[in-house]
């Protein structure tokens, strides 16, 4: 699928260790359909590194106000506290970086 060129492209990378895998990938399961029923989400996309040492996520938005929004929704709300919780253990690390289609 080819991305529309007026999109807002965000890429993350969650590296992450062994033992928090199961609860990592179970909280990504929960989080992806809260993502795709925002207004403005064009696409989401995870995958699984082939040594499961970190998933990459693609998240395509009609624009970055539309990603900014989602980001504040009180949807998240359970699955917010679950990521914070990895992210402050110092066993899962979020990178991320935007896009624009060309």
């Amino acid at each position: 699928m080819q991305p529309q060129n007026d999109s807002f492209i965000v890429v993350t990378k969650t590296t992450f260790d062994p033992e928090v895998q199961d609860e990592l990938l179970e909280v990504v399961r929960q989080s992806k359909p809260i993502f795709e029923k925002q207004p403005g989400c064009r696409s989401f996309v995870t995958h699984l590194s082939q040594d499961e040492t970190h998933i990459m996520t693609y998240m395509e938005w009609a624009s970055e106000q539309d990603h900014l929004n989602c980001m504040k929704s009180p949807d998240f709300n359970e699955t917010n506290g679950v990521w914070q919780k990895l992210f402050d253990s110092g066993k899962a690390k979020l990178e991320f970086s935007i896009y624009r289609a060309i």
